[in-house]
């Protein structure tokens, strides 16, 4: 993977006694963007296109966090740093943060990204980053999305989600298999090559795998893979139906559905799929568990009431108890990283939506409002967006949209249906 071999190193700010990162923290009204303005991008002119591509691709990282407004600045593109003056003329229309960059070529044909952020408002330098690598597409959108990334901790305090990913099914080349793609759709590629049905992939925290549903071997199961070794293996072997995985915040457990012992119930299982423990008794179907960001509470979906609904219950199993009572099917939680918000599917009136629910119940907000179904929603790792399905387009595709229910975006558009969407974590 590029992002694996890429080098990178950052300047370090310095103060007296110590050596850290400055963290602007530029204070705004809650909602409120921060205006941000790129000076410049300097290249040779046979390293033109490559630096259109980093600057495109920076820009649309910074507008996709929702954090910043980007601003146009005039004037000439400086060949080298900004002065403290260069920075204060260009952001004197308003702009609180300023960005310049250069893309050079190395010695042995690799390229250089330098890139800097600075503060409007006195024109000191707040972030300097470079990056080597390749002149390769894979190469360029990785030095993009780290040094957008690295802006948006160094103005926000946030952490970007540039470098995040999404992995989700997909029958575009003919039968079900598992994709993985950046965060903005981009890069798409295959990990699976089972041959038959997968279903519903998930992240370990750690990032470094996926596990998902696979009736390979002709019934469902857990697998999980390693990106990193290729290494794959069936994580559970029960009779049945074995279903809807998903991992503890700490990595050491997986919650899923099997229906080994008669209806479907949630059980737990350590990521070899030994220490196999039941936790719910229902005489319904209880499935979809998502772990509360603290590892203490499960959400699931069970339709023990009549009709499928959202409860919510302890990681041991005890204090269960319904969630959601409008509306005649809710389905598909997830919990947001920060564990105040609970994503779902909900039925409104013909179409599936994306509704949000607090954990106590009190508050409900249905985000989407549309004549087609949106579903299978997922969270971003900063908890500002969500990836879901669609069918508006005919085929199924994937979005995303803003938990406020601005910024709706479509993903991915090749031929076939891509379905179950898991946003990585950080």
């Amino acid at each position: 993977m590029a992002g694996a071999v890429l080098v990178a190193m950052s300047i370090a700010w310095l103060e007296i006694g110590h050596t850290s990162e400055v963290y602007l923290g530029l204070s705004r009204s809650k909602g409120a963007k921060i205006p941000i303005g790129i000076l410049g991008v300097q290249a040779a002119p046979e390293l033109g296109a490559a630096a259109a591509v980093l600057r495109s691709i920076i820009e649309s990282d910074l507008r996709r966090s929702q954090l910043f407004e980007l601003v146009p600045l005039s004037g000439p593109v400086p060949a080298g740093p900004p002065d403290a003056a260069r920075v204060k003329q260009a952001a004197s229309g308003g702009v609180d943060a300023v960005v310049w960059g250069r893309l050079t070529r190395e010695r042995d044909g690799g390229l250089l990204w330098e890139g800097s952020g600075y503060d409007g408002g006195n024109g000191s330098i707040v972030v300097q980053k470079w990056y080597r690598g390749q002149d390769e597409a894979a190469y360029l959108r990785s030095m993009a999305h780290k040094f957008a990334d690295a802006l948006v901790a160094s103005f926000t305090g946030e952490k970007g989600i540039a470098e995040s990913r999404i992995a989700f099914v997909s029958d575009r080349t003919g039968r079900s298999e598992v994709y993985v793609m950046d965060y903005d759709g981009a890069q798409a590629a295959k990990v699976t090559s089972d041959r038959g049905i997968t279903l519903t992939p998930r992240w370990s925290p750690d990032r470094k795998l996926v596990t998902y549903v696979s009736y390979r071997d002709g019934r469902p199961a857990l697998y999980s893979y390693v990106f990193a070794s290729g290494r794959r293996w069936q994580v559970t072997k029960f009779p049945g139906l074995t279903m809807s995985p998903a991992w503890s915040p700490d990595g050491e457990r997986l919650a899923f559905a099997s229906n080994q012992a008669g209806g479907l119930n949630l059980y737990l299982v350590d990521g070899e799929g030994g220490n196999s423990r039941r936790l719910t008794f229902g005489a319904g179907d209880d499935l979809s568990p998502s772990w509360s960001s603290t590892g203490r509470q499960i959400a699931l979906t069970s339709d023990r009431g009549g009709s499928p609904q959202l409860y919510l219950m302890n990681a041991d199993g005890s204090d269960q108890r319904r969630l959601t009572f409008e509306g005649p099917y809710n389905t598909t939680p997830a919990f947001s990283p920060k564990g105040d918000w609970i994503a779902y599917t909900c039925r409104s009136g013909t179409y599936l939506q994306l509704c949000l629910i607090s954990p106590d119940g009190t508050q409900r907000v249905q985000l989407t409002d549309a004549a087609w179904d949106n579903e299978a929603p997922s969270w971003s790792p900063n908890g500002r967006h969500l990836v879901f399905a669609s069918n508006r387009a005919g085929s199924t595709h994937l979005y995303v949209i803003g938990v406020d229910g601005t910024g709706e975006e479509r993903l991915t558009g090749d031929s076939g249906n891509d379905r179950m969407p898991a946003w990585s974590p950080f």
